[in-house]
């Protein structure tokens, strides 16, 4: 089957300020021009007036924007505004430092809040510097999360839902590079503001730095009141503000873009009525909060059967009309919950389900796979077992080596999932390997098309029609009878 190198090079797209050391190497680089590069007090003034100014049009951009893809150059605008203030900061500690006027605002601002109580200004100085710098990193570890949450979780599950597509045939080469194209993006957003966190916190650290040592540098053989007198305190006073303020106020407005849930969403069109795309709920691993996330093909929600199914290697069956005695269910996402609170009631540690069908089209890899998600999601540990060793079909959904997968056990792309592939007639060798059942919540066995011998002990899940056999009779109430997907749908 065709793969896409766009989804296939996503990982090649990371901007370069996404990586530690070339934000230290910025801000150095920044740093070390802005000390030696002579700059006029009027010019000064005019740049602070542009930082807050700036400050504000990215505040109201972060405001107004609903999706990553409105947000194409938004991360190197910040990346440059951050080193603009970076700069200043420099430049104005060395004009502090040798005496130099610091520009009108500076020394405004400074006369003012040193007018009074010298000591207390710098008391109070310091302490608000701290609670400031304190935001900016909170609001810099909110930023990194997110973009972590992104990368690690929903990044994969994009990526694996377009190469199904793909090989399903619901969407063409072309619309597969469409997507794979707006998913780079997305991917080099996230990636940057991860980047840009790391310079945020770099320029409150710095911040913070140069106000000590412009106190410590003028205190040295002066008093607070010599200092006062000469009006050499108000802009070491006043520096905090100007660096200080405008960088909270892009720190908190980034990181309330980056919380946004439909950032990594397509926003739905106003002009039509029908359905644009496909939203999923997953849970984020850390926090435990719900987060939507969106089914990229836009013509996902319209076919039918498929809908809430990441993967499917087999044609659909036509709906069976037999009853089951399965619980009702109205849509997939209902039919999937219940799947997976059945497994859960299962009282053996680790639980231990083997998904069974005479046929494959009664139990393509899809269901198992979206009971696996859902009860990885719930923070149990599951290890997917296919025991069909010819297709791999568990191979091709998490793009994992099939014949590495007979030798050991393999971490998918998804928290809490594992997976390795076992013959059938070597199955009930695998449960009694001890190390390996005391590492998972949760075994699912995937036994599509094939006679399970199994012993009373463990819970059997068969999918559509179904011919009695002594081992599910011995079973007893273990064997639970489940209507294929395609009967859901119907």
């Amino acid at each position: 089957m065709r793969m896409m190198n766009g989804a296939d090079n996503m990982k090649q797209t990371h901007p370069v300020l996404a990586r530690p050391e070339a934000v230290f190497i910025a801000a150095a680089v920044t740093l070390l021009v802005a000390l030696l590069l002579p700059v006029h007090e009027n010019l000064l003034d005019i740049l602070w007036v542009c930082a807050f100014c700036l400050a504000g049009a990215a505040t109201l951009i972060c405001v107004a924007a609903k999706s990553s893809v409105d947000l194409v150059g938004f991360v190197p605008i910040v990346s440059v505004l951050t080193l603009l203030r970076v700069a200043l900061q420099a430049v104005t500690a060395r004009k502090i430092i040798t005496h130099d006027s610091a520009g009108i605002l500076t020394g405004a601002l400074g006369k003012f809040l040193a007018a009074s109580w010298p000591l207390g200004a710098v008391l109070t100085g310091l302490l608000l510097s701290a609670v400031l710098v304190i935001v900016i990193f909170a609001a810099c570890q909110r930023m990194s999360l997110a973009a972590g949450n992104y990368l690690k979780q929903i990044l994969p599950l994009k990526r694996i839902g377009i190469k199904t597509d793909l090989r399903m045939g619901i969407i063409d080469e072309a619309n597969a590079q469409t997507l794979a194209s707006r998913i780079a993006t997305e991917c080099r957003f996230f990636s940057g503001m991860n980047g840009v966190s790391l310079l945020m916190r770099g320029e409150a650290a710095i911040s913070i730095f140069i106000l000590l040592a412009c106190l410590v540098t003028l205190a040295t053989g002066n008093s607070f009141q010599t200092l006062s007198q000469e009006g050499l305190l108000g802009p070491v006073m006043a520096f905090p503000v100007f660096s200080l303020v405008p960088a909270v106020i892009v720190a908190v407005s980034c990181g309330g873009l980056m919380s946004k849930e439909t950032l990594a969403l397509r926003p739905e069109s106003s002009d039509t009525p029908a359905a644009s795309a496909k939203k999923i709920t997953l849970i984020n691993q850390e926090t435990g909060d719900e987060e939507e996330i969106e089914l990229l093909n836009p013509d996902f929600v319209n076919h039918v059967g498929v809908d809430d199914r990441i993967v499917e290697f087999e044609p659909p069956r036509k709906p069976d009309d037999e009853a089951t005695g399965f619980p009702s269910c109205s849509n997939p996402a209902e039919y999937y919950k219940k799947l997976g609170d059945l497994i859960s009631a299962v009282k053996s540690k680790p639980r231990i389900a083997l998904l069974a069908s005479e046929n494959i089209q009664s139990l393509p890899v899809s269901v198992a796979v979206n009971i696996a998600i859902g009860l990885a999601q719930q923070k149990q540990k599951v290890l997917m077992v296919d025991t069909d060793t010819t297709r791999s079909a568990l191979a091709q959904v998490f793009e994992l080596d099939p014949k590495l997968m007979q030798k050991k056990i393999l971490s998918s792309c998804l928290k809490n999932l594992s997976a390795c592939s076992v013959p059938v007639e070597k199955i009930e060798l695998l449960l009694q390997k001890e190390k390996i059942l005391d590492c998972f919540d949760t075994l699912l066995i995937y036994a599509p098309d094939t006679n399970i011998k199994t012993s009373p002990n463990h819970d059997i899940f068969f999918f559509g029609d179904v011919t009695d056999t002594k081992e599910m009779a011995a079973a007893g109430n273990r064997v639970h009878r489940i209507p294929d997907i395609q009967s859901i749908l119907k």
